[in-house]
């Protein structure tokens, strides 16, 4: 049966006869080849297996970084098919755990673009409802510092008007108390006039009671002392 090397993801097809003999004819690489027949053997197979596992991750990594295409760097060994002569590539399809590796990873890696796909629409649906929201708050900013406005007029246009009036009303109070004052003057005046008209009045009433008295006793006095007070006729 014939032997195959292994690279990830690449098939190569049986050499042509004309290519095996151009290669038997050819000088072989220095650190590659040598003229003694390569031969397979279990331990070199095992090994083979073991570092082909062990570089399956590493492709793995670089197929979900760089491309799709799941080519690895794995040590080529060469065996002299001498049935045919032939050097072939086997792909990873032969190595079952491979095959289950790379399809987890496939699968995750799918998961996470859809998750990143799902988180990017949700990064776009917040963005645009976070400036639907700016816009709605702008708008009510706007409207509220308008009314704010609107209340500050009317409280300046209610005040002026408070003012006016409590001017109004200072004025009437002081028209109001000038007239008071002027019919409390008018009445004080009246009331003065007619206390001095009473004390005249009393005053004259005393004179008078005092002339009456002071006739009366001078009548009398003259009603004691009839002789010294006799009148003479002349001749």
């Amino acid at each position: 049966m014939p032997m195959w090397n292994k690279v990830s993801g690449v098939h190569l097809s049986p050499a042509s006869p004309a290519i095996v003999l151009d290669h038997d004819h050819s000088p072989p690489p220095v650190d590659c080849l040598s003229s003694e027949p390569i031969i397979s053997s279990p331990e070199i197979t095992h090994a083979d297996n073991s570092i082909v596992s062990q570089t399956v991750p590493k492709a793995q990594i670089q197929q979900s970084t760089h491309t799709d295409l799941d080519i690895s760097l794995f040590p080529l060994g060469l065996t002299d098919e001498k049935s045919n002569g032939t050097i072939a590539l086997v792909d990873d399809s032969e190595d079952p755990g491979a095959n289950v590796s790379n399809i987890q990873l496939q699968q995750k890696i799918s998961s996470l673009e859809i998750k990143l796909k799902v988180s990017e629409e949700e990064k776009q649906r917040i963005k645009k409802d976070v400036e639907s929201l700016m816009e709605k708050h702008s708008l009510l900013e706007k409207d509220f510092l308008k009314e704010k406005e609107q209340e500050a007029i009317s409280f300046q246009d209610r005040y002026k008007e408070l003012q006016e009036k409590h001017k109004q009303e200072l004025e009437d109070m002081r028209k109001a108390g000038h007239e008071a004052l002027s019919i409390i003057v008018d009445e004080y005046k009246a009331l003065l006039q007619s206390s001095v008209k009473q004390q005249v009045e009393a005053i004259e009433k005393q004179y008078i009671s005092a002339i009456e008295k002071q006739a009366h006793k001078c009548e009398e006095l003259l009603n004691t002392q009839p002789g010294n007070f006799t009148p003479t006729v002349p001749s």
